[in-house]
């Protein structure tokens, strides 16, 4: 131990005062003698010397003690004797090393002849047959009596599955993935999965990389274990994948082989949410519709619409039609707006489905249903242009197509007035004007629109889905009008019931 002051030594003794002063100390005018003084510092000096050597001796037996215990020196003891509290260290250690020294013996070297109750030999089982990486060896006992045992033939791959061959030894299977790369106008969908067996309840991930365009319901054929219909359940119907009802280009399925059928149970663009409520029977035809599931009127013979999907005649009368089926008062730069259903029940699930559910034959037989109150009007010819609302280009390339444009074609068509997609774009990405209350809607569409070209004296037919508060609608129209549109008029197929405009007649 270090002191950083040391004490003069006093080596002048001086003379012990008297137990009266000691008793009765200095006394005011008392004038003691130099002799106590030398004493009283003799003393001082021996005794702060005495404790400064003291203390570093304890401190070298304490610097010792601890050295030991970090590292303690013992000998192994002779016999195996068990641990008792108070003990030293080197004891302790040294009886530990004992039962060490003998139990490497017993465990690592297989000598056990110091065991009580030992065996005295192994016991042969009953004809063992080991099949290991391929090949196999018996180890025959007293028994005839048999058992095999299987283990696969390599080392698996990280991320594979063992599986049963069916034959013998397991074998390693890759994850059931699979990319189709057949054409989208082949029915026929052939992919190959390793060491893959058709049986109920297999599950396979099949990646498509181009959507189902054929007329033709759709098969998936694994392995050439035999091509079976790809379908998606609705309640007890199947319905089957055709060109009506498909992936998108790129879209991975997920698909459940149920004994007859590769059923689709999940998608990464959720089609399958998007299947349609009910079977339609036309005649003595099953076709897809988008009936309700409590529709007491689906054995109606009527109302097939482009030959493929329907609405049977209960459930198309019994949609909510507006008063704005003929045209109705427009506003600034909109001469008139047209929307004959309102946006409730079955329509509003089938429009959803049509914008987020890949279920894009819809647009047809939208179109269709629009056709009796297109035909109650003959100023169609009027119009130079029939312009869908576009959608941004992000918005476009997340949902694969534009659900306005898809059934402007089928309007356009009909009333045989070319359709202008590249006329006006959008150039801001708004935010789903269904997520925004009405007065946020109004700057949300604001300057979001640009007309390509200068549109002097043009008719032009404005067409969108839905008529909520008419903000996108009058955003198109005010940048169409600022490009010499003559005149702008706006057709939707629905709009929101609480709309209230005044009809005009034409």
């Amino acid at each position: 131990m270090n002191f950083n002051n040391s004490l003069p030594e006093w080596k002048n003794t001086g003379t012990e005062p008297s137990d009266s002063l000691k008793n009765d100390g200095f006394k005011a005018g008392y004038k003691p003698s130099a002799n106590v003084f030398n004493w009283f510092w003799s003393l001082v000096s021996k005794c702060i010397t005495e404790i400064q050597s003291k203390l570093s001796n304890e401190e070298t037996a304490r610097t010792e003690a601890d050295k030991n215990l970090q590292q303690p020196t013992f000998t192994e003891a002779s016999t195996r004797v068990n641990i008792t509290s108070g003990e030293t260290l080197s004891t302790l250690f040294g009886k530990i090393k004992k039962f060490f020294t003998d139990l490497k013996t017993v465990a690592f070297t297989g000598s056990y002849t110091d065991l009580s109750n030992k065996p005295t030999s192994m016991q042969n089982p009953n004809s063992l047959t080991l099949t290991m990486n391929g090949s196999s060896s018996s180890y025959n006992g007293a028994s005839s009596a048999s058992k095999s045992w299987y283990a696969p033939t390599s080392a698996g791959t990280s991320g594979y599955e063992m599986v049963s061959n069916g034959s013998g030894a397991p074998v390693w299977k890759p994850p059931s993935y699979a990319v189709c790369s057949t054409s989208g106008n082949t029915a026929v969908k052939t992919v190959s999965i390793s060491n893959f067996k058709l049986t109920t309840g297999v599950r396979v991930l099949v990646k498509f990389t181009y959507e189902h365009t054929s007329s033709t319901a759709a098969t998936l054929n694994v392995n050439s274990t035999g091509a079976k219909n790809i379908v998606v359940h609705c309640g007890t119907d199947n319905i089957f994948v055709k060109d009506y009802f498909s992936w998108l280009a790129g879209e991975t399925v997920e698909l459940v082989y149920d004994g007859s059928y590769w059923v689709a149970i999940a998608s990464d663009m959720r089609f399958i949410t998007g299947a349609q409520s009910a079977t339609v029977v036309i005649g003595t035809t099953k076709t897809q519709g988008f009936c309700d599931f409590r529709c007491d009127g689906t054995n109606d013979t009527a109302h097939l619409i482009n030959g493929k999907i329907g609405i049977c005649r209960h459930c198309f009368e019994n949609l909510d039609k507006t008063a704005y089926a003929s045209p109705y008062q427009g506003t600034e730069h909109i001469a008139f707006t047209m929307s004959p259903f309102e946006y409730t029940k079955s329509m509003r699930k089938v429009i959803l489905d049509l914008k987020f559910s890949n279920c894009k034959a819809y647009a047809k037989l939208l179109a269709d249903m629009m056709k009796n109150y297109l035909d109650s009007y003959d100023i169609w010819d009027t119009f130079d242009y029939i312009v869908p609302v576009p959608l941004h280009k992000k918005r476009l390339k997340e949902r694969g197509y534009n659900q306005s444009e898809l059934i402007a074609k089928e309007v356009a068509e009909y009333l045989k007035i070319p359709m202008r997609t590249d006329l006006l774009i959008r150039t801001k990405a708004t935010k789903k004007q269904s997520s925004l209350v009405r007065t946020e809607r109004v700057t949300n569409v604001q300057s979001a629109f640009k007309c390509t070209e200068k549109c002097d004296g043009k008719k032009i037919l404005l067409f969108d889905d839905i008529y909520t508060t008419g903000n996108t609608a009058q955003s198109c129209a005010r940048e169409l009008a600022n490009n010499g549109a003559e005149q702008i008029c706006a057709l939707t197929l629905a709009i929101h019931v609480q709309i209230k405009l005044p009809i005009i007649a034409y």
